[in-house]
């Protein structure tokens, strides 16, 4: 579990019966300035919490061993772009995990993703554009099936606001020339 408290990040490990092993929680990072919006994924081996540092709005991360050790206690840097107000989307697969955030510009925000190795490597540190528009998107989530991650958020599309997708490598290439769209009627 990961959590926000007092403007850092905690975790604690559940095990299957729901006993906490780590009660009060532990602090995953020591980087200056508040750490926001957490998510959590683990990819088989490691677990892997990402976050938005408030101060200069870097998307952040820290891998975490099963026995809850923790590899990264300054924290990774997983995006170079500054991230939009929203917090970070994480799943993982097969050794790899899948970050998802959006960047924030003068006319709309986009979701870019990037793959974080379980050595810690951020293959894209500018990011990957999963969704590119004249729209803001927004409400983005991250999963996999197996073999390779979906990508899913909100955009306004013919003035009513669409869920869309796309299907990434696990690799990380963007699989679908154009979004999907999911919906075909308006979310609200």
């Amino acid at each position: 579990l990961a959590w926000l408290a007092a403007s850092a990040c905690w975790r604690a490990r559940v095990n299957s019966a729901g006993v906490v092993s780590d009660k009060g929680g532990i602090p995953i990072s020591n980087a200056t300035g508040a750490q926001e919006l957490p998510s959590v994924a683990y990819d088989g081996n490691k677990v892997l919490v990402t976050w938005r540092n408030r101060a200069d709005r870097l998307v952040k991360g820290a891998r975490i061993t099963t026995s809850g050790n923790l590899l990264d206690y300054s924290g990774i840097t997983i995006s170079s772009a500054m991230a939009g107000s929203s917090g970070t989307a994480v799943a993982g697969l097969a050794n790899n995990f899948m970050v998802c955030w959006s960047t924030l510009s003068a006319t709309d925000s986009d979701v870019l993703s990037t793959v974080v190795t379980t050595s810690g490597i951020v293959r894209t540190p500018a990011g990957t554009p999963t969704s590119i528009g004249l729209m803001d998107q927004s409400d983005y989530s991250v999963s996999d099936n197996g073999t390779e991650y979906a990508v899913v958020w909100s955009q306004m599309v013919g003035g009513y606001r669409r869920i869309m997708g796309a299907r990434i490598s696990h690799a990380g290439a963007v699989l679908t020339a154009s979004p999907i769209n999911i919906t075909s009627t308006s979310t609200g």
